[in-house]
């Protein structure tokens, strides 16, 4: 059965495609006919598959967001914003650099718009806690 609610004749008669459509979104479903990728044709933003569940997001490519723009990578390797000492954002793939960070697997996911405004350490100083503007604070240091 595909990611998508269908009746079980159309997943045996037609494999299950994953498409990101050029805005970002996903479509999962049951393909053939107008279904599936354009022109029924796979490429790294559209597969089909035939087994359970196969038509999952980290099969296809998607974007994240670096400091530069934004790169293409496999869906399976994260992206993840950072909130840098100096207050500042920092964006990028792969393992989060540091503690005042998340990490996300979906298109464009690390824009930083969820990110908290700053961190602050947590009773037993090893561990971070997002704070609002009104909570905490951190100033950029010039030397």
């Amino acid at each position: 059965m595909c990611f998508q609610t269908a009746d079980m004749t159309d997943v045996r008669r037609y494999p299950c495609f994953i498409n990101r459509r050029e805005d970002g979104k996903v479509e999962q479903g049951c393909g053939g006919g107008d279904k599936g990728c354009p022109h029924e044709k796979e490429t790294e933003f559209c597969k089909y598959c035939r087994t359970r569940n196969c038509n999952d997001e980290k099969i296809i490519s998607k974007y994240c967001w670096t400091n530069n723009g934004k790169i293409k990578i496999k869906g399976d390797v994260p992206c993840f914003v950072e909130r840098t000492k100096a207050n500042q954002i920092n964006k990028g793939i792969g393992k989060c650099p540091s503690i005042a960070c998340k990490t996300c697997y979906k298109h464009l996911c690390n824009d930083g718009n969820d990110l908290p405004f700053s961190y602050c350490f947590n009773g037993d100083g090893k561990g971070v806690v997002g704070c609002g503007k009104s909570n905490c604070y951190i100033a950029k240091v010039e030397y």
